[in-house]
């Protein structure tokens, strides 16, 4: 199946090499562990991912088209 990646902050930079998305085939019932393994990083520098506005869990099945934006963890105090 093939799903649109975006991402956000350096994660544009370090994800997708400064392109505001890309194209990934994936397995059909990939899931964003396996997106992560596509783009050569360990799932957990995702700290956040939504599909269509929704937060996803690293188990939650991707489908066909989807269009999943990734952010970065953001710390501060």
């Amino acid at each position: 199946m093939r799903v649109t990646v975006a991402a956000y902050g350096e994660l544009r930079r370090y994800l997708l090499g400064g392109q505001p998305e890309r194209a990934l085939d994936l397995p059909d019932g990939g899931t964003l562990v396996d997106l992560a393994h596509a783009l050569d990083t360990d799932p957990d520098d995702m700290a956040l991912a939504r599909r269509n506005g929704a937060v996803l869990r690293d188990d939650t099945p991707l489908r066909e088209g989807d269009r999943i934006e990734l952010f970065a963890p953001v710390g501060g105090g």
